[in-house]
């Protein structure tokens, strides 16, 4: 089996022979069986155990197990308890969750403060099987039916090689002790109803299932290979990129088949899931926006922009007051700069981002605020018109994210300036003029 072992590293690059890789060890068989191969092999590893205390004392004995295991192996030990139930019931989540999420967590932070170059699990591939039908079960892409990964990320799984019987043969053939975890034997969980109920019928009718479910994993692996790069390829096509900001082009979906599964796989790096796909290709309107856990998504004409949630709260607050004296404000996307003249000056900028007002017509403090629905002003040149704000906006043809960041500067309850844009004809510099307030507007580099 060891042979096996060997085969299956150098055909996946699991590990290298300096590599130091810290063992997940719960004291049954499957662990103990990868000591002792990784043992026989000459790997350089350490042994990991995590007390989850849900079976009283034989949860400590485990450990106790293990500790012994780590000395008649002559290798590092390290050792955590965790009181999974009331972490489980605080958080409202189920016990395997928490227990997976705790045991990765502490693994990880090992295997970094100790510099070990991965962490290596039991799973074998009754494992993937139960994995996959699972998730088959409960609903799932091709990411769910393709079984257990070899490797992912620092994670690595040496022992998918083998079945259960494989392990079983090893262990009684060297005579190696292991704990037996009562729990297994019991159809409370999921993943044992599956293994107690299922397979067996499986089995039935395939009774090489074990051998025939790894070719099909290789070959969704495959598939999996595949499929992601046609999808990378896509992306490219229809995605691109500025600063935080993701814009996708969906009108250019049309041209690919499978809009759905396109769309779910170039939205899920931000967090979206298929139920807000299928809300977006079946009528999202202009202006409509979805949030994930880590992003949102506005719908602007056609084209989706995604950008993540602590840039879009990241603008900081809404409103700032300005007062007489102040020379600077510092804004999260730029600065307006102020400065007081004494005469008119002799010209006067061309440029959106400079402004001269009357001083005398302003009323201070001033107010800087984003815009909202039924904002008006009247736009310098226009001889006393009003105009909506919203309108402005929209024959200048500011995207949504562009009207979100644009700031206006109010006296009095009157917008005076669409900062970056368009002086108000109430406010401007006139022949009566004696006093100048110049604003300038600098904004980030690389922002809208």
């Amino acid at each position: 089996m060891v042979k096996l072992l060997e085969y299956y590293n150098l055909q996946h690059l699991l590990f290298k022979p300096t590599d130091r890789i810290l063992v997940a060890v719960s004291g049954g068989i499957d662990s103990i069986v990868l000591c002792f191969l990784l043992k026989q092999l000459g790997a350089n590893f350490a042994i990991a155990h995590c007390n989850f205390q849900l079976r009283g004392e034989a949860s400590d004995l485990d450990a106790v197990f293990v500790k012994g295991l780590a000395k008649e192996l002559n290798v590092s030990h390290f050792a955590t308890s965790f009181d999974t139930q009331k972490l489980a019931d605080d958080e409202s989540t189920s016990i395997q969750i928490m227990a997976r999420e705790l045991r990765y967590d502490w693994l990880e932070d090992i295997r970094q403060a100790m510099n070990f170059d991965t962490i290596a699990t039991a799973h074998h591939t009754n494992d993937s099987i139960e994995t996959a039908l699972y998730n088959l079960a409960k609903g799932s892409g091709i990411r769910g039916v393709r079984g257990i990964l070899p490797k992912h990320d620092f994670i690595i799984h040496p022992l998918l090689f083998a079945d259960k019987d494989m392990i079983l043969e090893y262990a009684n053939k060297h005579e190696i002790a292991y704990r037996e975890d009562a729990s297994n034997a019991t159809d409370k969980y999921m993943r044992n109803k599956i293994r107690h109920q299922i397979i067996p019928v499986l089995k039935e009718i395939n009774p090489s299932l074990e051998k025939t479910s790894r070719q099909t994993f290789n070959h969704l692996r495959d598939v999996e290979t595949i499929y992601l790069w046609a999808i990378n390829g896509i992306r490219q096509q229809i995605m691109r990129r500025n600063e935080q900001t993701s814009t996708l082009d969906f009108k250019l979906l049309e041209y690919y088949p499978a809009k759905e599964t396109i769309l779910y796989e170039l939205l899920r790096p931000f967090g979206f899931n298929s139920s807000q796909v299928m809300q977006l290709l079946n009528g999202g309107k202009s202006g409509s926006q979805f949030i994930s856990s880590s992003h949102r998504l506005i719908i602007d004409h056609e084209q989706y922009v995604v950008q993540p949630l602590n840039d879009h709260q990241a603008d900081g607050q809404s409103e700032y007051l300005i007062e007489y004296d102040q020379e600077e404000i510092h804004l999260p996307k730029g600065k307006l700069h102020l400065t007081h003249l004494d005469e008119r000056p002799t010209q006067f900028p061309m440029a959106t981002n400079v402004v001269c007002m009357d001083l005398a017509k302003l009323v201070f403090p001033l107010k800087l605020r984003r815009w909202k629905n039924g904002d008006q002003f009247q736009p310098f040149g226009m001889n006393g018109q009003h105009k909506k704000v919203q309108d402005y906006f929209s024959d200048k043809k500011l995207s949504i994210l562009e009207k979100e960041r644009t700031w206006l500067l109010e006296s009095n309850g009157v917008i005076c300036w669409i900062v970056d844009h368009r002086l108000d004809e109430r406010f401007k510099v006139d022949d009566t003029t004696t006093r100048v307030l110049v604003i300038k507007w600098t904004a980030e580099i690389g922002v809208f």
